[in-house]
Parts: C-alpha cells; sequence; structure tokens
C-alpha cells in the first residue's frame, strides 16, 4: 500500500506499508523536495 500526502511543513511524502498475514511488516517512507 502506498499513502501519498503532504506533512505539516507542504512537503511531500510517500510511505509504502507491506503486509503479512493481515498485519503491517514493514513500513518505508521518503521525501519529496521543500517547497
Amino acid at each position: 500500500m502506498v499513502i501519498n500526502y503532504r506533512n505539516e511543513r507542504g512537503q511531500t511524502v510517500a510511505e509504502v506499508l507491506t503486509f503479512r498475514e493481515g498485519l503491517i511488516y514493514r513500513g518505508f517512507g521518503a521525501y519529496g523536495p521543500a517547497i
């Protein structure tokens, strides 16, 4: 699952969550350039 949003500073963020047996198994995040 990928979640894209802007944080409180207006910076774009993408988070990738992987699941195993219905639970979050791993999570990774990446930040876009600052505005």
